[in-house]
């Protein structure tokens, strides 16, 4: 799938879901501050300076650091599972800054009836005044056999002789007049 996406609407996404991206805690924070309190509460730390009850002191505040540690990973915790925010929504939300409005392959048919022929089937499309290749809008899997269902149907042959093949495709801005506006096209032409 080709996206087509302004710089600045990308950024402003990121900055917007910025607090619910990457904020799932990892079972290695949860087991560091457990052992960081097992050890402060177990270790013992003698006084520092010969200043009477240092050790406790210090002991106390490394106590109050791994119980405020622990109290912001539950915290986290809990927010994480009330977020439910992961890499699959914001797949969606970057899809939908996509600016190509239409996907439409294009199907040049050549003239296999004379082999030194460069004649391709063409239609006359009124809405567009000219002539143009048979077009189907472009689906997301397998769009080579959904073609060739398409060209067997309605040329009425039989899909198993048709053989299709990927050329090139293309990004382009067009005006379209049925909806009087520019719209954003990725044109994919194949080759039968």
């Amino acid at each position: 799938m080709n996206l087509l996406i302004d710089d600045l609407q990308l950024q402003l996404l990121l900055e917007k879901k910025r607090n619910y991206i990457g904020k799932k805690v990892a079972i290695d924070t949860i087991i560091a501050g457990i052992s960081f309190l097992l050890s402060t509460f177990t270790a013992s730390y003698s006084n520092i300076f010969n200043i009477e009850n240092s050790g406790l002191i210090i002991k106390t505040i490394f106590c109050l650091i791994g119980i405020v540690y622990s109290l912001k990973i539950i915290y986290d915790i809990a927010q994480s599972y009330k977020n439910k925010y992961n890499h699959k929504i914001l797949l969606k939300d970057i899809e939908g800054l996509n600016m190509i409005q239409h996907n439409h392959s294009l199907v040049a048919i050549k003239n296999t009836f004379n082999n030194t022929s460069n004649k391709f089937l063409v239609y006359y499309d009124e809405r567009w005044d000219c002539k143009l290749f048979p077009n189907y809008k472009t689906i997301d899997t397998d769009n080579e056999a959904a073609l060739i269902d398409y060209i067997a149907a309605d040329l009425d042959c039989d899909k198993r002789k048709i053989n299709c093949k990927y050329i090139t495709s293309r990004i382009q801005s067009k005006y379209s007049y049925s909806h009087n506006e520019n719209r954003i096209y990725n044109h994919r032409l194949y080759e039968i």
